[in-house]
């Protein structure tokens, strides 16, 4: 079955990877898909490297790097490498089968473990007895997570925890101590990078900031650098900082309290002009990009929109979120959401 990977990825020699992780190209080389980003094509970088000539622990098997001693699953089946390097041993089993029938009762299947959260497999690279191989879990990016499953998830989602206080990513909550916290950093998935940033309680609330040199600003608002950029805090908590700034010609042209609304710059579709220090500030509507493959933008409005959800395609025929569809009367293909910031729509 083949898998459509619906979210931010690079592409190289036709190969598509998915944003954060990593694939063996036709000629030989290791590619990573990665940024600041993956929701900013500009922040989206590939890096690519040969693999290395020189003996090293490692197998590949149709692109899948598998360490000396471990198993992986490939599109040979369950792959073994016994041992890597310029001339690998590799041992594949299918999925479907055991490994070959031996004069040892060790493998027998009535002796298989039960390992819920393993995979277990028994041969010659066993010494002929059943081993179990268990998934590398990253560490829950959450302070609430559910141990249920094999790998430990975040039914809340990411969040952060300042004097007791439980504070969903991306949004800001007041301490005992009057501050005001907010549970940001530039990657929700990964608990490392979560960052709590707490200020004096202000009486007007946001919900998030930009940091801007050091300024905090709120989604919507925006903040002039000492050297003249204009920056504005959209609601993916990065600070877009090319806006044009119209300056009033002369002060008689200015009230008390702000710009002369018949000197206000026309504005176009989707552009915002508001009053900032007697200055019109313009700028464009910031629009994330779109999960699916037939959005389109509604009369009036400044972003497109997906009517039918979140979607991939594959040869024509469109597949929804999480959905099996067969494919050229005989593949199945899943549409997955990879790495996803922002919920489906």
């Amino acid at each position: 079955m083949c898998l459509l990977f619906l979210g931010p990825n690079c592409g190289i020699d036709g190969l598509i990877i998915p944003y954060g992780q990593e694939r063996v190209t036709s000629d030989g080389q290791v590619c990573f898909c990665g940024g600041s980003s993956p929701y900013r094509q500009r922040n989206l970088e590939l890096t690519c490297h040969p693999i290395t000539t020189t003996p090293d622990p490692n197998c590949y098997v149709g692109g899948v790097l598998i360490p000396e001693g471990e198993v992986r699953e490939t599109d040979s089946g369950m792959c073994y490498c016994l041992r890597g390097g310029s001339n690998p041993e590799i041992n594949c089993e299918p999925l479907s089968t055991l490994p070959p029938t031996t004069p040892f009762d060790g493998c027998a299947p009535e002796n298989k473990p039960y390992d819920k959260c393993g995979f277990c497999d028994c041969g010659e690279w066993t010494d002929w007895t059943w081993q179990c191989y268990h998934p590398t879990c990253m560490e829950p990016p959450c302070v609430d997570p559910d141990y249920s499953e094999c790998c430990p998830t975040c039914p809340n989602g990411p969040n952060c925890e300042v004097d007791g206080i439980v504070i969903p990513y991306g949004e800001s909550r007041e301490t005992p101590n009057g501050q005001s916290c907010l549970c940001g950093g530039n990657d929700p998935y990964r608990k490392g990078n979560l960052e709590i940033i707490c200020q004096p309680f202000s009486t007007t609330p946001d919900s998030a900031y930009c940091d801007v040199d050091g300024v905090l600003i709120g989604i919507g608002e925006f903040h002039e650098k000492d050297n003249g950029a204009l920056c504005y805090c959209d609601v993916s908590l990065v600070a877009n900082c090319n806006f044009s700034v119209h300056t009033t010609p002369t002060p008689w042209t200015t009230t008390p309290e702000g710009c002369d609304p018949n000197l206000k710059p026309a504005e176009k579709s989707c552009t915002i002009c508001e009053c900032s220090e007697n200055k019109w500030i313009c700028g464009s509507a910031a629009c994330l990009p779109t999960l699916c493959v037939d959005s389109y933008k509604p009369a009036g409005e400044c972003c497109s929109v997906c009517p039918n959800g979140s979607n991939c395609r594959e040869a024509g025929v469109i597949i929804p979120l999480n959905t099996i569809l067969p494919v050229n009367g005989s593949a199945e293909c899943q549409c997955v959401q990879n790495n996803p910031r922002e919920p489906p729509v």
